[in-house]
């Protein structure tokens, strides 16, 4: 049993229950008991799930390069999804970082700090999950945002760019991997962009226009390059071979 602190602030022990096969790595259900009256709560809405110990093999997998290690995973909610919060820890025993795994998919983000690792995850969640044609509709809700750009940072990690709006107290995220002319972004551009609002201060953008270079530009419109007749030319190769006897 690990010992996790609950949302009322309650110390509970927490063990997750797998099926009679030692090398499940799946879960059929677990149990929270109150460390204070006894009370045992079992859940069940975890079936198929990945336990402890397949967390454990997802975060070692992702390492196996430093030959680092998980260990002592906890579940707990994370923006409304399971989630194991897995320390990661060198040969020598010593925390390098924060893994954390996706219960239903193990899909791992990672950081080195806490700050780091949960920012990780809300871009897992919002961008690489849904691939794997997953929608968190309990966790994000759609919401459009349109202005004129205030200020432009560099990209960070060589994937994400940050945005102000004028007026939007929020940062717009952009992923250059899905969203490739965010590059492109200046200050003083009006843009419109569809973003997943987490209920933080970092807006995951999922697709976007630029109104601006949309004017100056237009749209790229579709053309075909005609063929040309290769008779005409074997004609002619014939007609001067003709001359030349």
């Amino acid at each position: 049993m690990i010992g996790v602190l609950g949302p009322d602030d309650n110390m509970y022990w927490m063990i997750d229950h797998m099926r009679p096969s030692q090398e499940s790595n799946a879960m059929v259900g677990f149990t929270m008991i109150n460390a204070q009256t006894g009370e045992a709560t079992y859940y069940s809405g975890t079936s198929g799930m990945t336990n402890a110990r397949g967390a454990r093999d997802a975060v070692n997998r992702t390492y196996q390069r430093e030959q680092w290690e998980g260990t002592q995973p906890v579940l707990y909610s994370v923006y409304d999804n399971y989630t194991w919060v897995v320390p990661v820890v060198d040969q020598s025993g010593l925390m390098r970082e924060i893994a954390m795994v996706h219960a239903d998919t193990s899909s791992v983000a990672r950081g080195t700090n806490r700050e780091e690792a949960f920012n990780n995850y809300r871009q897992m969640l919002a961008n690489d999950l849904g691939s794997d044609d997953y929608v968190p509709t309990d966790l994000f809700d759609e919401e459009t945002i349109s202005g004129s750009v205030y200020r432009v940072s560099d990209t960070y990690n060589n994937r994400f760019l940050q945005v102000l709006i004028e007026g939007e107290s929020r940062v717009l995220e952009f992923d250059v991997t899905s969203n490739a002319n965010a590059v492109f972004i200046e200050p003083g551009d009006v843009i419109e962009a569809i973003v997943n609002d987490t209920g933080e201060g970092i807006l995951p953008v999922q697709r976007f226009t630029n109104e601006t270079v949309d004017d100056e530009f237009g749209e790229v419109e579709e053309f075909e390059i005609e063929e040309e007749n290769g008779s005409d030319s074997d004609e002619t190769i014939a007609d001067d071979g003709e001359s030349e006897e």
